[in-house]
């Protein structure tokens, strides 16, 4: 048995060892990332090589804006019900924009979705990332959060983002790791 944590919210878990490198969907978060041993109270293991086929595209970590940065909002909701549903209305529409903005990362590219009917994608291939920061505003600060900015050569300067990321060290590190490939 293997002890691992989700990188996004810190949840353990116990696995079977067979499990470790496989990708996993956090039960308390939702967010998707790979099972890698944690060792004691340290970091994670850092795991092998994604792949030995270079062609070959691996997820390597998807997910959403970070609930805990529309507590606020669904507080405020919860508190609106009794006023004539006013507080039902602000709550699905705190649903539908956390729903509404995704962003994956694999081995070859970073894709930026929003939107849930009228869909939004940006894909960014790995090598055309040129700059990546943390914008943290207040209210990120108080919910741990973040967003990344990503520059690119692609877009000719123009700057992506992924906003309220609950684990946005981690994210970072990623790409920094598939850049310098």
């Amino acid at each position: 048995m293997a002890q691992i944590k989700c990188p996004h919210c810190h949840t353990q878990y116990q696995i079977d060892n067979n499990d470790l490198g496989r990708q996993a969907t956090c039960t308390i978060c939702g967010n998707v990332f790979v099972m890698m041993e944690t060792v004691g109270r340290s970091t994670p293991v850092p795991q092998q090589s994604y792949s030995a086929n270079p062609d070959v595209e691996n997820e390597i970590i998807s997910g959403r804006p970070a609930w805990r940065y529309y507590i606020f909002d669904i507080i405020i909701s919860l508190w609106l019900i009794p006023f004539f549903g006013i507080g039902i209305l602000l709550l699905l529409i705190t649903i539908w924009r956390r729903c509404a903005s995704k962003y994956v990362l694999t081995t070859k590219k970073l894709k930026i979705i929003n939107g849930i009917i009228i869909k939004n994608e940006i894909t960014i291939r790995i090598e055309d990332i040129r700059a990546i920061s943390i914008k943290r505003n207040l209210w990120d600060v108080i919910f741990c959060t973040a967003t990344l900015v990503i520059g690119t050569s692609a877009l000719q300067s123009a700057e992506c983002f992924i906003k309220h990321i609950g684990d946005y060290k981690f994210m970072q590190i990623k790409i920094d790791e598939l850049t310098r490939r």
